[in-house]
């Protein structure tokens, strides 16, 4: 009897061994935009798996139909993209688009004539009222830009505020943020009282443009990025430029007082020049990426909202990675980092890259040649997922701290409403069972010795193992 007990312990911890090794993963499926490249050379839309597998251009940029796409696109609640570009159009000013990725049908919405906007780079967002919210580069009554809103049900296009270059800012290159309270939140490239760029707010609900920031060069200037509302009620971002190095700050403004505070300044080693924003990955750590740094093309980096300490965690290599990266990172439903060069190592054309940020692992996704898309200078979007066996390394749930001593948090990836945990000893003895049905949970593990343990996660589209250590 005992030696038929063994056996089962032996075999289940087999079980477990092959479990952790592989799983059935949802792999993210990936779209972009290239703002040259394509049949006409004005410029592509791509869509490719996280993987790497099935790459395709869907559509490419004509003129008529707009060229130069550095807007990013936009996913609306009808599952359509929407997106602008640069040039092109009936007055060459830019214009916002629809495309369908179930039948990858293309459609003009609007030409931009300055009076309505022109020369757009922002990419637009999706409100919480389903709404569609963005800007232009220019044009306008003010000279600096427009802020808009577009009913993605009936396309109906509707300009709200037009910025004064010198009085508010101008110039908006990327998108706005739909804060915790309501209101839109962005920054303008240019202008202001010292022509270095402003933060500013608007009010969707009385359509109130409220200037809360000019930059002086000291504190920063041309931020090209957007903020960030972080789980600590800051809003945070970068500038391309100012500070005590001119290679840019990072920065954070209280959401509730308006206080601007500078955090650090790039100086080359820790990055300079960034182009992009940040994104919050952890429940305590922000990650963004700089243009450029110190004999590198470019940097990813983390910061850590507890320690307020920052630090590189992966290097773009010129030859084998590609550099210059212009787009900001996005968390895919399968936990990994995805984003864009703008120049890659294949003729220099820009590539996707997947980054692990648990296991400090970088893979490229897909590299351009230049009939595919060139200068890849927008974020990408996930639009649906692909059934595929991966490795159970990429660890789709976050455990930490590991080891622990008394508790330890799960954070469970996006989209993930439920998921079944179970303990177990290391001889296969069942110790806990539970589902969870929360994003963030905290466990209790005082009545355990120390020693190790193996978490097991099982959901329908993945099944994960977690080796644990409590000392």
């Amino acid at each position: 009897m005992k030696k038929i007990r063994q056996l089962k312990q032996i075999t289940l911890f087999c079980l477990f061994f092959i479990f952790s090794s592989v799983s059935i993963a949802q792999v993210p499926v990936l779209w972009g935009v290239a703002s040259a490249g394509g049949a006409f050379n004005k410029g592509s839309i791509f869509k490719v798996n996280g993987d790497g597998t099935n790459f395709s251009v869907v559509h490419s940029f004509d003129s008529i139909n707009g060229s130069v796409p550095r807007s990013s696109l936009c996913l609306a609640n009808n599952g359509n993209l929407y997106g602008m570009c640069q040039f092109g159009g009936a007055h060459n000013a830019g214009i916002l688009y629809v495309f369908n990725p179930s039948n990858s049908t293309f459609s003009k919405i609007l030409d931009f004539d300055n009076l309505n906007g022109g020369y757009p780079w922002g990419t637009m967002i999706k409100a919480a009222n389903g709404m569609l919210y963005g800007s232009t580069y220019g044009g306008g009554t003010g000279g600096g830009g427009i802020i808009f809103r577009l009913n993605p049900n009936t396309h109906v296009y509707s300009i709200l505020y037009g910025l004064n270059q010198l009085s508010d800012g101008g110039s908006i290159t990327d998108k706005l943020l739909e804060a915790s309270n309501g209101k839109l939140y962005g920054m303008a490239a240019y202008g202001g009282a010292n022509g270095e760029g402003t933060i500013f707010s608007f009010d969707p609900s009385n359509n109130t443009f409220t200037k809360l920031h000019d930059f002086n060069g000291i504190n920063g200037g041309t931020p090209y990025g957007s903020l960030l509302e972080a789980t600590d009620g800051f809003l945070y971002g970068m500038t391309y430029d100012g500070g005590s190095n001119n290679k840019g700050v990072f920065f954070k403004l209280q959401l509730s007082t308006g206080i601007f505070t500078k955090i650090f300044d790039f100086n080359g080693t820790n990055g300079n020049n960034p182009w992009n924003s940040l994104i919050q990955v952890t429940p305590t750590k922000l990650y963004g990426m700089c243009s450029s740094a110190t004999a590198s093309g470019g940097i990813i980096f983390e910061y850590d909202l507890l320690t307020g300490m920052a630090a590189n965690v992966y290097s773009f290599n010129f030859i084998t990675d590609g550099f210059i990266p212009w787009g900001s990172l996005l968390k895919g439903s399968d936990n990994n980092l995805y984003g864009t060069l703008s120049s890659g190592p294949v003729s220099n054309t820009g590539a996707v890259f997947k980054y692990n940020y648990l296991s400090n692992t970088f893979s490229s996704v897909h590299q351009f040649v230049m009939s595919e898309g060139n200068n890849l200078s927008g974020h990408l979007v996930e639009s649906g997922t692909v059934a595929s066996v991966h490795e159970i390394n990429t660890n789709p749930v976050y455990v930490y701290p590991n080891p622990f001593k008394e508790k330890i948090s799960i954070q469970l990836p996006s989209g993930i409403k439920e998921i079944k945990a179970t303990l177990y000893s290391m001889n296969g003895q069942l110790l806990m069972e539970q589902t969870i049905v929360d994003s963030n949970v905290e466990l209790e593990t005082t009545t355990l010795s120390p020693g190790m343990y193996l978490l097991k996660f099982e959901h329908s589209s993945f099944s994960q193992m977690v080796k644990l250590i409590k000392y």
